[in-house]
């Protein structure tokens, strides 16, 4: 069989079409993983929903490393750490105008999760928000416990997993 320059054309032309679908696919699959990926980590952090109940509008309590949810949402919000604790502690004189703590929180719902810090102040030294805006969903630190106090001995009063966090999240 002979093969023409016509013939030559046409398979050059399907080879990169062949091409460029394959890239579709590829790109295809890895969006496809990305997203499942992110869906099951939102839903998979070994915490049952009904335990750790977040209820809109309300005063919410959540503890370090740990995830509260809305099913009926599908949003989930975990306290992951404490970035810094600058607050002068109870019965201490100290000077200066740091006075806050800085928390890292992630909130999860089923198009995507995003971490972000929030601040004990509502004019912050360190550039920190006390309220975010997240999906449609206004998240605002109210409170960190507990406080320090140096009457207290150390470490008791300052064990990552003695902290807690009082929010209020909002639609």
């Amino acid at each position: 069989m002979n093969v023409t320059p016509k013939m030559k054309t046409y398979h050059s032309s399907m080879l990169k079409k062949e091409a460029v679908l394959d890239k579709y696919i590829r790109l295809a699959y890895l969006i496809l993983m990305v997203f499942t990926f992110t869906v099951l980590h939102c839903k998979d952090n070994g915490v049952e929903p009904q335990n750790r109940p977040l209820q809109l509008n309300d005063t919410s309590e959540v503890s370090y490393h740990d995830t509260i949810s809305n099913v009926n949402d599908g949003i989930w919000l975990s306290f992951d750490s404490v970035v810094t604790d600058t607050r002068c502690p109870l019965h201490a004189d100290c000077i200066g105008d740091s006075d806050e703590i800085v928390v890292r929180m992630t909130f999860c719902k089923a198009i995507g999760k995003a971490s972000f810090l929030l601040s004990s102040r509502q004019i912050s030294p360190s550039g920190y928000p006390k309220e975010a805006a997240i999906a449609g969903y206004s998240i605002k630190l109210l409170n960190v416990l507990p406080y320090p106090d140096i009457t207290v001995s150390l470490p008791k009063n300052y064990l990552p997993e003695h902290y807690k966090i009082m929010i209020l999240v909002s639609k």
